[in-house]
């Protein structure tokens, strides 16, 4: 057989192409840990349309993802959230289609769509920059709705993509409220080993995520087809036990050291300091005498 067809090899190669997804998913998934608001992470949900790769589920919320990774980032445009090459829909109408579902499905949340990329917002030209438009038009409309028009400078772009969306004009604003572009991204990069406290914080983020990456490809893989685990069953996967029921580096428990109380009032402690520092005053103020220049 050639190797360079083999099966395996195709496997492997599909593996790394999906790395990143999961790479994602275990930043995500981690933070909201650390947070202590993970409810519980789904998988290629098959009721989530194009953004199946991940979602986060946090207390009234879903953060529904999908990712699309170059292996060298590129310019993102516009004309790639329109294209119907290949007889398939328009990517904003993918995901204004996966927004709508989820939004049916998770009454009780608020559902928040994202397409994140490494590739970045196009920026040539400014009159024709869709960086531009995102900052200036999709972006303060993300989780809110400004009083003000749509302005006239960007209606050549917004029109076609709300009539790319398959959304009337009320819908559409409500999905551009809760759709969200996360274009040039850049994965964290592993810390370079040090014996400094600091690195080895790093160091352990760095493990713990390629542990939280690994449990979500193998349930991606796994036969069973588990789509959604949560908080409690991921730590239990990952043997988080007792390690990861969380607590922040800035919490301290109740000290364990006795605490000798005295009936002694406290007054009789401080009345003795008054004449001490008093006596330490009086003789910095001589010191500082005899050091007078002349």
């Amino acid at each position: 057989m050639n190797r360079a067809n083999s099966p395996a090899l195709g496997e492997r190669r599909a593996a790394a192409g999906l790395y990143p997804q999961y790479r994602v998913a275990a930043v995500k998934a981690y933070d909201a840990l650390i947070a202590r608001r993970l409810e519980a992470v789904r998988i290629a949900d098959p009721d989530a349309g194009a953004v199946d790769d991940f979602q986060i589920a946090t207390p009234g919320r879903l953060d529904a993802y999908q990712v699309k990774w170059s292996r060298y980032p590129q310019p993102f445009t516009l004309q790639r959230l329109l294209s119907t090459a290949g007889g398939k829909h328009p990517l904003v109408r993918q995901l204004a289609a996966g927004w709508k579902g989820l939004r049916q499905l998770n009454a009780g949340r608020l559902v928040i769509v994202h397409l994140l990329s490494n590739d970045y917002a196009h920026h040539r030209g400014e009159d024709a920059s869709f960086a531009l438009f995102l900052e200036e038009c999709w972006r303060p409309r993300a989780g809110k709705r400004p009083a003000e028009p749509i302005p006239e400078r960007w209606r050549a772009i917004w029109e076609p993509l709300q009539l790319a969306s398959g959304l009337d004009e009320g819908e559409f604003h409500s999905f551009v409220e809760s759709c969200e572009f996360d274009l040039g991204y850049a994965l964290p990069k592993p810390p370079e080993p040090s014996p400094l406290p600091l690195a080895t914080d790093h160091l352990a983020r760095e493990r713990d995520l390629q542990d939280l990456a690994t449990c979500f490809f193998r349930l991606a893989a796994d036969p069973r087809r588990i789509v959604e685990i949560s908080h409690a069953q991921l730590i239990r996967e990952l043997g988080w036990q007792g390690r990861l029921e969380l607590r922040h580096r800035h919490e301290f428990p109740d000290p364990t050291i006795p605490i000798r109380r005295s009936s002694r009032p406290l007054g009789t402690w401080i009345k003795p300091w008054h004449g001490s520092l008093a006596a330490m005053s009086c003789c910095s103020e001589l010191l500082a005498l005899e050091n007078q220049p002349y």
